[in-house]
């Protein structure tokens, strides 16, 4: 009997032992947490407050961890503190009241903060609400939307844009963040999204008095009507006759492309419109970037298919070859010069180029099939 006792005895300093190493080891797991907390915070003033962005790091900590760092930041004096304390926490309501309270006396990057937490959540009526307290100078705005776009949250940035192009209309940086932002609509194919992106970009700009980079809204927007349905050939030559005519394109464009472009409607818009002033406007391109490969296989292609003007035709196809041998459809055209030169054997080994390239594209199969038809009937 004394010995029982004595061993339940052992047993329950062995259990109080364990539960007081346990509440140790938590309470360690707690305060480190704490700590980290605290110290991430402790540095937030002399960060800049919109790099990086806190709703989007990984959280720091869950479960009872969890509440008992949200109830330490609870008690941070600053709303902006706060806020950052529960975006690491992953209370985003939390911290999108703490970022509010701060927006409302004026601190322009908790605004910003505001606009990435309501975007997030797909509200963005209150999303752009928030932006019409931000007054950042336009590096800041474009480091912040930067930032949005490095995340790849899929989150509308345009408004952004236009934000800073309200507040500083003079400034290029402003056109070049619309013209990505609308471009991104591009990207996930929302056509419509994008050409209203454009031509509202061309509204502002005349409301504005300025015409910084029209040009590659103006493209931009007859590139969409020129190739996505429905298709509006003439309203896509109103935009490019546009951009020829203002020819201030942004972030370093290649103006040759306009021309290439207007040279494909006026093609498009036959009998209005002739072979020859298509060429013309493929010709300027070249002029323009003489290593463009379009305008090389584009002037090949008139030469080839309405002028008959098949020695001219072979040079400009070699040409952009010469340049750039990996499209497949240089060697269906170079295959078919060959072909009205009566020079059939280089015809089937363009023909067979093609098919290295992409083999089973049909084709350059059938032509390939009617050119050793045609060798085998001038067999003897």
């Amino acid at each position: 009997m004394r010995r029982t006792n004595q061993y339940l005895r052992l047993l329950f300093v062995l259990a109080l032992v364990t539960s007081a190493a346990w509440l140790v080891a938590r309470q360690i797991q707690q305060d480190a947490g704490l700590r980290e907390l605290v110290a991430i915070i402790n540095r937030l003033p002399e960060k800049e407050q919109l790099n990086p962005i806190a709703c989007s790091l990984t959280r720091l900590a869950d479960g009872a961890d969890k509440t008992a760092l949200q109830e330490a930041a609870g008690r941070l004096t600053k709303p902006t503190w706060r806020a950052t304390a529960y975006c690491l926490l992953g209370d985003y309501p939390s911290a999108l009241a703490a970022y509010e309270q701060a927006a409302s006396s004026g601190d322009g990057g908790s605004a910003l903060q505001v606009y990435f937490l309501q975007a997030r959540q797909g509200d963005m009526q209150a999303a752009k609400q928030a932006l019409n307290s931000v007054h950042f100078s336009d590096k800041q705005l474009q480091e912040f939307f930067t930032s949005v776009t490095n995340l790849k949250l899929n989150i509308d940035l345009l408004p952004v844009a236009q934000r800073m192009a309200e507040l500083y209309p003079g400034d290029r940086n402003s056109w070049n963040l619309w013209l990505n932002a609308a471009g991104v609509y591009e990207s996930a194919s929302n056509w419509q999204r994008a050409l209203d992106a454009y031509l509202e970009a061309i509204r502002v700009q005349e409301e504005a008095g300025v015409r910084i980079g029209r040009s590659s809204f103006e493209q931009a927007a007859g590139r969409i009507y020129q190739i996505r349905k429905p298709i509006d050939l003439n309203r896509a030559l109103s935009c490019y006759n546009a951009a020829i005519s203002d020819m201030d394109f942004l972030q370093a464009a290649n103006p040759s492309y306009v021309f290439i472009y207007r040279g494909e409607v006026y093609q498009g818009l036959r009998p209005a419109y002739t072979a020859s002033q298509a060429l013309q406007e493929f010709l300027h391109s070249l002029e323009l970037d003489p290593k463009n490969y379009w305008a090389m296989q584009a002037i090949a292609s008139v030469y080839l298919n309405d002028l008959k003007d098949y020695p001219l035709a072979e040079f400009y196809i070699n040409q952009a070859i010469g340049l750039n041998p990996a499209p497949v459809y240089a060697y269906l055209i170079r295959g078919d010069v060959y072909r009205q030169l009566g020079n059939l054997q280089s015809a089937i080994a363009a023909y067979q180029d093609a098919l290295t390239r992409q083999p089973g594209y049909q084709t350059a199969l059938d032509r390939l099939a009617a050119v050793q038809a045609e060798l085998k009937k001038q067999a003897p």
